[in-house]
């Protein structure tokens, strides 16, 4: 590809054979504007041209500019292969909404075709995501997912994928999971590292998290399990701008691929509850800005609530002693479920005497733990009232 500067940005889709121009415009020399034009160059159309695109935009053809509505076609089954990578309304490759009187110049008007700043050519059903599409900030997780699927697709192909939420592993080396953003680890479970932000428990009752940021953050607010996590953006000031470039983006959907919802502007959404168990707060910020969220558990069993689940108690072993009394006997049930331990053994002491009745009984009870290669015995006792008669 050969880079060469115009007033707008463009790119022919696919090989066409030798090299390709690469059309780079004035204001357009960001990564999200050249990372669009490489994607078309590598073969990828519009994300708003894909043939599901009814399901989560519309597209409103009397706020386009004249001689431009071909821009809004929608391509027809099966003349696109999506790779098994769903549609994306953050992806790099979509289309803005609108663009606002400040931003209704050059190739800015044209991310969105509208011929009047705040109409909507291309709306978002879910209009939670009207400052999501348009992204030229960097190509999503999903726009990379699908390049490494169409470019890479033998690299790991011997190996077996332990990645979780959808991630996958690296071509560069097939050890490694490419994790969506905000998550990481090895099977990215974990929270993507950031010197800010970090896990936050959610309880039954709201609790809010106020935060005033310049840097990238990320948050994980969990529900306790079984739960889902019920919530509300309170205040959201950043850039503002149609399409947001610094933001706040709230992954809440059960697919963690696909680019959540951001907000630049003001608050919006109202109460909300997440399809899994957790959210994923994702802050953008070079400029001072400030978020506010407040959520709670919606149901789901606090560990310190749940019920342990055990098996029933083994037969009574013999009594350790001949004289009955003076010794004990003891059984053993395991922990099936629950925060039990991994085994309980009860002792009691034996209940025949050879020259009365005892009425009563010392109960010993042992918790074994397992730490590492090390068992720990608890031991409670309680002490029952003991009448002996002769």
């Amino acid at each position: 590809m050969q880079p060469i500067l115009f007033i707008f940005s463009k790119a022919k889709v696919g090989k066409l054979g030798g090299s390709q121009p690469l059309s780079v415009g004035l204001g357009c020399e960001s990564l999200g504007v050249i990372s669009h034009e490489i994607g078309h160059a590598l073969g990828f159309v519009h994300e708003q041209e894909r043939p599901e695109r009814d399901s989560y935009v519309r597209i409103n053809l009397q706020y386009a500019i004249p001689g431009t509505e071909g821009n809004f076609d929608k391509r027809p089954l099966g003349t696109t292969v999506d790779l098994g990578v769903p549609y994306d309304l953050g992806s790099v490759m979509h289309y803005a909404s609108t663009v606002d009187e400040n931003h209704f110049i050059g190739a800015n008007s044209l991310k969105a075709f509208t011929f009047e700043s705040l109409r909507h050519t291309v709306d978002p059903i879910d209009t939670k995501y009207r400052s999501t599409v348009g992204n030229r900030v960097a190509p999503s997780f999903t726009d990379i997912k699908q390049i490494n699927r169409a470019y890479c697709a033998d690299s790991c192909r011997n190996t077996i994928n332990i990645c979780e939420n959808e991630g996958y592993p690296d071509p560069n080396d097939c050890s490694r999971c490419k994790c969506p953003q905000g998550l990481g680890g090895a099977t990215c479970t974990d929270l993507e590292y950031s010197s800010c932000g970090g896990e936050i428990q959610a309880d039954y009752e709201w609790q809010s998290l106020n935060y005033s940021v310049s840097s990238t953050c990320y948050w994980r607010i969990s529900a306790y399990p079984g739960g889902h996590v019920r919530f509300k953006v309170t205040d959201v000031f950043f850039k503002c701008s149609p399409t947001c470039s610094e933001f706040i983006e709230i992954k809440y959907l059960a697919d963690m691929q696909v680019t959540g919802f951001r907000l630049c502007c003001y608050p919006e959404g109202g109460v909300l509850v997440s399809h899994g168990p957790f959210i994923l707060l994702i802050v953008r910020a070079v400029a001072p800005s400030r978020f506010a969220i407040k959520y709670m558990s919606d149901g789901g069993i606090k560990p310190s609530d749940a019920q342990d689940v055990w098996s029933e108690w083994g037969e009574w072993s013999e009594c350790s002693e001949m004289c009955g009394a003076c010794g004990f006997k003891r059984r053993h049930r395991n922990c099936l479920e629950g925060t039990c331990k991994l085994y309980e053994e009860g002792y009691a002491g034996c209940r025949q005497l050879t020259n009365g009745v005892v009425s009563g009984s010392s109960l010993v009870t042992v918790d074994v733990i397992q730490l590492g290669d090390l068992v720990v015995q608890f031991v409670m006792i309680t002490l029952a009232e003991l009448n002996v008669s002769f």
